[in-house]
């Protein structure tokens, strides 16, 4: 009981389960997660550590960008040699979705591409996404989610066809997608696009805070870094920040983010449902590539960007989610727009995640819709009679008139709790 208890606290600090898993994966999650061979991952380990001693590049990021796009250019190929059946693009109002349509419209027209976003309107992933679409011609399908109701059998379904345990509700709507494409689509996602490229790295970390300690808090998933141990009487275990070959701690940080939250969560988010999946991020040269330039061109992916504007600026002169709404390359006005928008951020705790993720806001919807907080607190019933579970903690969470942001998470990561205890022990 006290593993599984362990494994419970952990899942509901980091959203998954960093060390290992609540049940066995099915061989269909097998198959998926080696989309990424497992000794990519380590050769990208060996990779963070020798890249400080002996750099692969030159800092020049006008000698790169030819390279970049022939190893880019080779990824695609790769891909596409591979791949059979209907070309699916899952686009968002992110980066990477956009280069991999960009860079499949060299080869297809854009009337033998389909392309998808999800969410709720007003949000930029979703509103950005439609856009992007319409302006590449592409066969577009859009689902609008706030106005779809809260189903068990849904949230069952993205359990079902997840690699590991993880957030249910951040799910695509899976059913209306598979009954929108052709059985033999292959849907390119973007996996591995973020780390790659240099999103997560930091300058520095918050004064009075070890790496451990700084990784421990930001991969906190509900905001609320007492709900684990309430609920569970365990401490979540924290990162293994540990030197080995003298890596330093920022690359122990970022390889533990791709060992751990990349290879746990965030595939098991974006390879989700019961589809072929092509991921030309993922491809080893381009990892090879991207993980050894110099950490100057990848801080806020700044060399990335660059690559983006040069190569594909059609579509990268249209907003982008990173830059609040606004192009990569912006002029005067759009500069002044886009500063007071990241002044609204910094005012706003939670305005930023309210208006640029792909899927719901369940805050005011489990607060105000009784049917949805029905389906929800219905599968709470059967947690709070677990043994490793503190089912008065709970009922005093869901019992909570509060509709805080970090409630309502942890309301839908426990409910999400119960689905994966369920369906994946059976």
């Amino acid at each position: 009981m006290n593993n599984t208890a362990q494994k419970i606290s952990n899942f509901l600090h980091y959203g998954y389960h960093p060390h290992s898993c609540l049940a066995t994966p099915s061989s269909e999650s097998i198959d998926k997660a080696q989309a990424v061979n497992n000794d990519t991952y380590l050769q990208l380990g060996r990779m963070l550590s020798e890249r400080r001693a002996s750099p692969m590049y030159d800092d020049n990021p006008r000698d790169l960008l030819g390279e970049a796009s022939r190893v880019w250019e080779g990824s695609i190929q790769n891909c596409l040699s591979r791949a059979s059946g209907q070309i699916v693009v899952p686009i968002s109002g992110g980066l990477d979705s956009r280069l991999i349509l960009a860079s499949l419209l060299r080869h297809r027209p854009a009337r033998e591409i389909t392309t998808y976003t999800f969410g709720s309107a007003g949000s930029l992933d979703f509103e950005i996404g439609n856009k992007v679409a319409e302006s590449a011609g592409t066969n577009h399908l859009s689902f609008e989610l706030s106005s779809q109701k809260i189903r068990q059998e849904d949230l069952e379904f993205a359990c079902r066809h997840s690699i590991f345990e993880s957030d249910v509700f951040t799910a695509p709507p899976l059913r209306a997608i598979s009954e929108s494409i052709s059985p033999d689509a292959t849907i390119w996602s973007g996996y591995m696009g973020d780390p790659s490229t240099g999103s997560h790295l930091l300058r520095n970390i918050p004064e009075g805070l070890t790496w451990a300690e700084y990784v421990y808090s930001k991969e906190c998933y509900t905001g609320d870094d007492q709900l684990a141990y309430h609920v569970t009487g365990l401490h979540p275990e924290k990162p293994n920040l540990a030197s080995q070959d003298n890596q330093s701690h920022e690359d122990l940080a970022e390889l533990w983010d791709i060992e751990n939250r990349q290879r746990k969560y965030v595939i098991s988010q974006v390879l989700r449902g019961p589809f072929r999946f092509e991921t030309p991020f993922a491809d080893e040269d381009w990892l090879n590539f991207a993980f050894s330039l110099p950490r100057n061109l990848r801080l806020g992916q700044s060399f990335y960007k660059q690559f983006l504007s040069s190569e594909y600026n059609d579509l990268f002169r249209l907003p982008v989610k990173c830059n609040l709404g606004y192009p990569l390359n912006m002029n005067f006005t759009e500069t002044v727009g886009y500063t007071a928008a990241r002044a609204i951020n910094r005012l706003s705790k939670n305005h930023r995640k309210r208006i640029s993720v792909n899927y719901r806001d369940y805050c005011d919807e489990i607060a105000n819709d009784l049917r949805n907080k029905a389906t929800i607190y219905e599968i709470l019933q059967s947690l709070v009679h677990r043994p490793e579970i503190d089912g008065e903690k709970i009922k005093h969470l869901v019992s909570d008139p509060t509709t805080a942001y970090t409630r309502t998470k942890a309301i839908t990561l426990l409910a999400s709790l119960e689905l994966n205890l369920q369906l994946r022990n059976e």
